[in-house]
């Protein structure tokens, strides 16, 4: 399994690559609508996109799924709640798509966004529990996601959601899951800055460096 993190800094925007080499085949979580990086990284690999996951309705960038599902013939794949007019499949709490040996599965994480998910993924060729979480806005580096971005009738409920999603669903994880986030310092969604775009469990811990041995971006996003 290979991971390539793209960071767009003056969105603060983080998208990924996922890879399975061996399968040739690969999937993306929120990328832009610049989709030429994401076509060049996957023929730099050999693998083929086959599925693009969305987190949440992002009120920051243009999402490129919908783009790339015009022209390549992929699954767009969101949280049950999302309601978006494009062609999707909508996963439930704790439903699981598979792509290659990748399984991916879906934590419903309401707070940043009511329909927010976070995505659970296993390398099965390593083990059937999860090694990596797809975070979106549930979990950044160090805090959470701003949850006033829909409206003040909103932002005590979502305030509520996320202290749950947190507590209940992602502090919960096992430390050795690595925590990719989309949003990073610049973003509007976020009040703070981090000085990396990923981290190594749930719970703030010191900067650990080798993720890179394990085909994980470093911490400078790189």
């Amino acid at each position: 399994m290979l991971i390539e993190q793209f960071f767009d800094a003056g969105l603060g925007h983080a998208s990924y690559l996922v890879a399975d080499p061996d399968e040739g085949v690969a999937f993306l979580v929120d990328p832009d609508r610049h989709l030429g990086p994401y076509l060049d990284a996957a023929s730099r690999l050999g693998v083929l996109i086959t599925h693009s996951f969305e987190t949440h309705v992002h009120n920051d960038y243009v999402s490129g799924s919908p783009a790339l599902a015009q022209i390549r013939p992929i699954s767009v794949v969101t949280g049950a709640g999302a309601e978006v007019g494009y062609p999707h499949i909508g996963l439930g709490d704790g439903e699981t798509i598979v792509v290659g040996a990748l399984r991916v599965r879906a934590v419903a994480t309401p707070g940043h966004t009511p329909e927010h998910v976070a995505f659970l993924v296993a390398d099965l060729a390593r083990a059937e529990d999860p090694q990596f979480l797809f975070s979106g806005g549930a979990l950044l580096v160090g805090h959470i996601a701003r949850v006033d971005l829909l409206g003040p009738e909103l932002e005590e409920r979502l305030a509520k959601d996320a202290y749950d999603t947190l507590r209940d669903r992602v502090l919960s994880l096992a430390d050795y899951i690595a925590v990719f986030p989309t949003h990073g310092g610049g973003s509007a969604c976020t009040s703070s800055s981090a000085p990396r775009q990923w981290t190594k469990g749930p719970r703030p811990k010191p900067a650990n460096s080798c993720g890179s041995c394990a085909g994980w971006p470093n911490e400078s996003g790189q």
